[in-house]
């Protein structure tokens, strides 16, 4: 088995405008068509397939967005086992690049729905990278999806992704924000 080709970078990846009002069945088609030889292979670690189908996610949205045509088709049974994987390993990573805001395109589209839980948060989180207001402002639907729950998940322990919650005492314990609430000791009464 030949290794796959680098994912790519998000630079490359398609964007949401040149996908807008593409019917739904024709990008389930290619995406299928794209995935056939990733489907056919052979592979030594499952991670290898998972990489082969995001490159035929990415080529798939590619030929859409530049107008190639293919035949339509329904939902391919594979693609949600990788979006949750995908988003599992962003949620783990202390940047995740690209991860995020491929599942989020694939997600804009309506090729998949995904619930705003905890992974998914993280890995958003993770992904939004040195040029964070521009990422938020160009997706509005995401802040008012997702952004208010940062405030409320703890990462730390079972993530390696940033968190605007976590904390280290000089103990070493890693106390959880809710937990280092207190209460005014004094009340100034005028």
């Amino acid at each position: 088995m030949t290794p796959p080709q680098a994912i790519r970078p998000m630079t490359d990846l398609t964007p949401f405008g040149a996908l807008v009002g593409t019917p739904r069945d024709v990008l389930y088609g290619s995406l299928a068509t794209q995935a056939e030889p990733a489907i056919a292979a052979q592979y030594e670690f499952a991670w290898q397939k998972d990489a082969a189908l995001i490159e035929a996610i990415d080529r798939a949205l590619e030929s859409a967005a530049s107008g190639e045509t293919s035949s339509s088709g329904t939902k391919p049974r594979w693609l949600d086992g990788v979006v949750v994987r995908e988003l599992r390993q962003a949620a783990t990573s202390y940047w995740s690049r690209e991860r995020f805001f491929r599942v989020r395109l694939l997600e804009r589209l309506g090729l998949v729905d995904l619930e705003p839980d905890d992974t998914y948060v993280l890995a958003m989180v993770s992904s939004l990278g040195p040029d964070k207001p521009e990422k938020l402002r160009a997706d509005l639907e995401l802040i008012e999806r997702a952004l208010w729950r940062v405030f409320e998940i703890e990462g730390g322990e079972r993530s390696a992704s940033p968190t605007l919650t976590a904390s280290v005492a000089t103990s070493g314990a890693r106390p959880s924000w809710s937990s280092q609430r207190t209460a005014p000791s004094t009340v100034l009464v005028c």
